[in-house]
């Protein structure tokens, strides 16, 4: 099984090098320096886009001071809060109460035991006023991201959303758009903010240029100057903004690559997450939050309804039901 080799892999993604270990990973080496946890954040980017996508409903963002002044009732759509993130108008295949949970067809096949918490219950409130947990909290915990990164993230794609009406999530490259949305000023201080903005430019090189869906011709035009710019911002911050000359290039360049095709026509899907070994890593990612954190060969109780959202990441990451089954089993 494939989490067996999570904690190789944590330790190999830490500097995608080859480092001396007993088992290496099936996926074959990134050859970047993107960590396990720039990896991962990038993973719950897609999948919360991804997630945000097959919901089917508008996306509301709620403050956090102002969530407890609205009541569940009065939602009328989609509402994402940073600790709340059920509404009654929500779909009912992505919002599941996790009040009880039937036995697991994932766990039967695999021949493996449950967890003997679920995450979901223990992060529930025995008070009858709180509202059930629902898989996309979960997933946030599984992930370990907080309250207030999640919230950063929702945010953005509320704003991407509103900008790219009607364009489908696998017609969007994630992290050029995240770059176009925040400022330094969304983050708690600028080491931050600079070292979030690095992490997004790696995951542009590592997509684009060292592991792209289709091969690049050393002479491409684009590739030298994505490949400029990511060097340039190393040495200093590249200023954002859709009317920022600097931004312009960088998504002239950026498109250029990303919607490629075999025909040589231009793809209405962007491919900048689907290059192996790339996907490989981030769908693992996403994958680990399916085991219990504390009994590593433990699959939590909620495992069937995390992989039916997970697997909403597929258009993006370019896999399929054998490719899953390759990367799970």
């Amino acid at each position: 099984m494939a989490h067996l080799f999570s904690r190789d892999r944590r330790e190999m993604a830490s500097n995608c090098r080859s480092p001396s270990i007993d088992l290496p990973s099936p996926f074959g080496e990134l050859g970047c320096n993107l960590t396990h946890s720039e990896l991962r954040e990038t993973a719950y980017e897609i999948f919360v886009g991804a997630y945000r996508s097959s919901a089917g409903k508008p996306l509301n963002f709620i403050p956090h001071s102002d969530r407890n002044e609205r009541s569940p009732s009065s939602a009328s759509s989609l509402s994402y809060s940073p600790s709340t993130l059920s509404s009654s108008s929500t779909s009912h295949s992505l919002h599941r109460s996790f009040t009880s949970t039937a036995a697991s067809k994932v766990k039967k096949a695999l021949g493996l035991s449950s967890s003997k918490k679920s995450p979901a219950k223990e992060s529930s409130s025995p008070s009858k006023s709180k509202k059930p947990v629902t898989v996309g909290e979960l997933m946030r915990v599984q992930m370990r991201f907080s309250e207030q990164t999640d919230s950063r993230i929702r945010k953005a794609l509320l704003r991407i959303a509103t900008g790219q009406l009607g364009k489908r999530i696998e017609s969007i490259v994630l992290p050029l758009e995240l770059l176009e949305q925040f400022k330094s000023s969304d983050f708690p201080d600028q080491q931050e903010y600079e070292a979030w903005q690095i992490r997004n430019l790696k995951v542009l090189e590592a997509g684009l240029l060292l592991h792209p869906h289709l091969s690049i011709d050393k002479s491409d035009m684009s590739a030298q100057q994505l490949q400029q710019i990511i060097h340039g911002a190393l040495k200093k911050p590249i200023e954002t903004g859709k009317n920022n000359e600097s931004m312009q290039i960088l998504r002239s360049s950026v498109m250029s690559l990303a919607c490629r095709s075999f025909d040589g026509t231009v793809s209405d899907t962007c491919h900048w997450a689907d290059g192996s070994p790339l996907n490989f890593w981030l769908y693992q990612m996403l994958l680990e939050a399916c085991f219990d954190a504390n009994e590593e060969t433990s699959l939590i109780e909620e495992v069937d309804e995390l992989i039916e959202l997970i697997k909403k990441t597929w258009v993006i990451l370019g896999m399929n039901q054998m490719l899953h089954n390759v990367c799970f089993l």
